[in-house]
C-alpha cells in the first residue's frame, strides 16, 4: 500500500455549497477501502463513458481532523435520474477518518449520461470507532437510506465537474453507540486568478485548476478533443488550450471557465506542440510531429505563417530579449533560431543527442540533449557553446528559476538541480515515474511537475530542494501553466 504521501489526494478551494448529504456522494465512483493510510481508488462505471459523456471528480478532505475516529463501510450507491436508478459496481468500500487526517483525498472519476441527478440512496455495512488499537462496532442508524439533493447536478455532454466533500465525523456520532454518517458536499466554484495552476490531462478532455497555495485542486474544466499544451493571458483574461485531436486552439474565458471560441488549424493534422509569444498576441505551433511549423494570430485565429521544417522538432521556445524563436530539431541534431515574423532561420547551433527541451536565462539558451543525456549551454551573446554537463537518463524538459536550472530527465525518474551557467550537478530528485512538463509557483515556492507514469503531480519545494507533496490526478497530465 502507498504512503500516505502517495496516497494524498487533494480537493477543493472556492467553495459554493450545493446542500447537505450524508456518505452515498463519497462512493460516485467507488473506492477500495484504507489500509496503513493509504486510499486506493476503485474506477467504476456507472456508464461506459462514451464520447460527449459528462465526467465527474471527487475530493474529500475532513470537517475536522481531531474528531472521532470513525470507519464506515458502504456496499452500494445510486443515483437517480429521471426516477430511474443507476447503480455503481465494484467491492463495498471502507472510509478511514484517522488515515484521512488532515490531506484533500482524491477520491474517483467517473463518466455519467448528460441530465440532471436529484437523488442519491446507498446502502451501508458495518461502522467502527477506533479506540487505541481497537475498532469497537458501533450501530448505524439506517442500512437503507435515500437524500434528495437539494442543488441537484446537472450535467451536459462534454462537460467536466469536481464535487468536493467534507466529512463530519463530529455530527456523524449520535451518542456513544449509534452512527449517522454526515457529509456536506460542494460544487466547484469561479477561480480567483492568483495562485493558480492549470493541468491538460488529455485522456479525460479535461483540465483541472489548482491552488498554488494549498496545493489543492479546486475544480475541472472540459475541453473535448484531447487538451495537451497551455497557455494564458491574464490581461485579456483567456487561456488558450491546444486541442490536439480536434487541431484546434481552444479560447477559453479565465473568469468564467467558459469556452468562447474555436480557432481551427486548417492543414494541421497532429498538433504536437504550443507556445505563445511574449506578447500572447501570437501562438507557434508544431504539426505533424515536427514537418511544419504554424504561425496563429490568436486576436482573430487566422493562420498568419507556414513553414516546411523537413526535420523532426520537438520543442519551441519564443526568446524576447533577441526576438527569436528557437526550435529544437531530432534528425539533424541542432536547434535553429527564426524570425518570429517571417519564420526564416536566422542561426543554426549544432547540438548532439536529439535536442528537446529548451531553456533561455541570462542570454543564456540551455539545450536538452535527449540522446547523450546531457545538457549544453549555449551563450546568445557570443554564438557559441559554453558548457556541457552529464544529467540523468533522457533529458526532456527543463526550467529555470532564478539562477536553478530544472531538468526533468524522462528516463531515469529524477530532475536533476544545476546552478545555471555552472559545470556541474548540484542534486538529482527522484519522483519515483516518468517527469516531464513542468512549472513553477514562485510565490510559494513551489516547482510541479508531471509524472506521467503515476498519474499526478509531484511538488518540489524550490527552498528545501525536496518533493514535499503529491497532486494525484489518476490521468496523465500534461500542458502546465502558472498564474501568480
Amino acid at each position: 500500500m502507498a504512503s500516505r504521501l502517495d496516497a494524498k489526494r487533494q480537493g477543493h478551494g472556492y467553495w459554493r455549497p450545493a446542500g447537505v448529504l450524508v456518505v452515498l456522494v463519497v462512493f460516485l465512483c467507488g473506492c477500495h477501502g484504507l489500509d496503513d493510510g493509504g486510499l486506493t481508488p476503485l474506477f467504476s462505471s456507472l456508464n461506459p463513458g462514451g464520447q460527449g459523456d459528462a465526467r465527474v471528480s471527487l475530493f474529500l478532505r475532513l470537517n475536522d481532523s481531531s474528531g472521532p475516529p470513525l470507519r464506515i463501510g458502504v456496499s452500494a450507491i445510486e443515483f437517480q435520474r429521471d426516477g430511474e436508478w443507476f447503480g455503481l459496481g465494484g467491492a463495498a468500500v471502507e472510509l478511514d477518518a484517522e488515515a484521512i487526517g488532515d490531506d484533500q483525498i482524491f477520491l474517483s472519476r467517473n463518466t455519467l449520461l448528460p441530465g440532471q441527478y436529484d437523488a442519491i440512496r446507498l446502502r451501508l455495512e458495518q461502522a467502527s470507532v477506533r479506540q487505541g488499537k481497537e475498532n469497537l462496532f458501533i450501530a448505524l442508524a439506517s442500512p437503507d437510506v435515500v437524500w434528495p439533493l437539494s442543488s441537484p447536478l446537472r450535467l451536459e455532454k462534454g462537460d467536466s465537474v469536481c464535487l468536493f466533500l467534507i466529512w463530519d465525523t463530529a455530527r456523524s456520532m449520535q451518542g456513544k453507540a449509534l452512527i449517522a454518517p454526515f457529509f456536506t458536499v460542494v460544487t466547484q466554484g469561479l477561480p480567483l486568478l492568483a495562485d493558480l495552476a492549470y493541468v491538460a490531462c488529455p485522456e479525460i478532455d479535461t483540465v483541472y485548476t489548482i491552488r498554488t497555495d494549498k496545493n489543492w485542486i479546486t475544480g475541472a474544466l472540459g475541453v473535448v478533443g484531447c487538451p495537451t499544451y497551455l497557455a494564458a493571458d491574464v490581461e485579456r483574461n483567456r487561456l488558450f488550450v491546444l486541442a490536439r485531436k480536434e487541431a484546434a486552439v481552444k479560447v477559453v474565458e479565465l473568469s468564467s471557465n467558459r469556452l468562447v471560441d474555436t480557432f481551427r488549424l486548417p492543414m494541421v493534422r497532429d498538433p504536437s506542440f504550443m507556445t505563445l509569444s511574449a506578447d500572447r498576441l501570437t501562438a507557434y505551433i508544431l504539426d505533424g510531429q515536427g514537418s511544419h511549423l504554424v504561425r496563429m494570430d490568436l486576436t482573430s485565429g487566422s493562420i498568419v505563417g507556414r513553414l516546411h521544417l523537413g526535420e523532426r522538432a520537438h520543442y519551441l521556445l519564443y526568446l524576447p530579449e533577441y526576438n527569436r524563436l528557437a526550435v529544437s530539431l531530432s534528425y539533424s541534431q541542432e536547434v535553429i533560431l527564426l524570425d518570429p515574423v517571417s519564420l526564416e532561420t536566422v542561426e543554426h547551433i549544432s547540438v548532439g543527442g536529439e535536442p528537446q527541451g529548451l531553456c533561455n536565462t541570462d542570454n543564456f539558451l540551455y539545450i536538452a540533449e535527449n540522446g547523450s543525456d546531457t545538457v549544453m549551454a549555449y551563450d546568445l551573446a557570443s554564438h557559441r557553446q559554453a558548457s556541457r554537463v552529464h544529467v540523468g537518463r533522457q533529458p526532456r524538459r527543463l526550467f529555470g528559476v532564478g539562477n536553478r536550472l530544472y531538468v526533468a530527465n524522462y528516463g531515469s525518474g529524477s530532475v536533476s538541480l544545476h546552478l545555471a551557467r555552472q559545470a556541474g550537478m548540484l542534486k538529482d530528485v527522484f519522483i519515483q515515474g516518468v517527469p516531464l512538463e513542468m512549472a513553477a509557483a514562485q510565490r510559494s515556492r513551489r516547482l510541479y511537475i508531471g509524472n506521467e507514469a503515476s498519474g499526478e503531480i509531484a511538488v518540489l519545494d524550490l527552498t528545501s530542494g525536496r518533493i514535499n507533496d503529491h497532486i494525484v490526478l489518476k490521468t496523465v497530465p500534461q500542458g502546465l501553466t502558472v498564474i501568480q
